[in-house]
């Protein structure tokens, strides 16, 4: 690969992370606030890809720009690192892994509480994040002959389950209730 090429992905990942970080993702802005701060130990760390990114430059421009129309108050905020109250929950393999755990401990009836132990256990997310992974799955609809709604975490830890145990973990055992007389 040349120069010119490493200089072209390294615009594109850039431009991705920038919109990334502008719509809310926090990791994103920590990366482009970390890739400027090189900087600071090797002025010369992105002369492998064509000298520093114009891309880059701007972005920390117009953050401190906008921090200064502040007086200085909340860099949190203007360098994108407080996550946006609308920002679009991350998910990753993680969160399917424990949301998959979820659904097949549920199937096997050990009750919702039970479930969300097991699955923070397996996946390595704590109780209260697979609680909320549960809580806020957005649903949707499996099929349009079909009236079931699953959350998208769900319909893709679903992928990774085997398809004879579908129907059971759709529809997962209830606890039968005995009436006293």
């Amino acid at each position: 690969m040349s120069t010119d090429d490493d200089g072209a992905l390294h615009a594109r990942v850039l431009a991705a992370l920038i919109r990334q970080a502008q719509g809310g993702d926090r990791n994103a802005a920590m990366a482009l606030i970390a890739d400027f701060a090189e900087l600071s130990k090797d002025p010369h760390c992105f002369d492998a890809v064509g000298g520093i990114p114009i891309a880059l430059t701007q972005y920390i421009a117009t953050c401190l720009a906008d921090w200064r129309k502040r007086d200085f108050k909340d860099a949190e905020t203007w360098f994108h690192v407080v996550r946006a109250a609308n920002a679009p929950d991350q998910r990753t393999g993680q969160h399917l892994t424990a949301m998959r755990a979820y659904m097949l401990l549920r199937a096997r009836a050990k009750g919702t509480e039970a479930a969300r132990v097991g699955a923070a256990a397996h996946s390595g997310l704590t109780e209260s994040q697979v609680k909320y992974l549960v809580d806020n799955d957005k649903p949707k609809q499996l099929a349009w002959f079909d009236r079931r709604q699953i959350g998208e975490v769900e319909s893709a830890a679903l992928l990774r389950i085997s398809p004879r145990l579908h129907d059971r973990v759709l529809n997962p055992p209830r606890k039968i209730y005995q009436r006293s007389r």
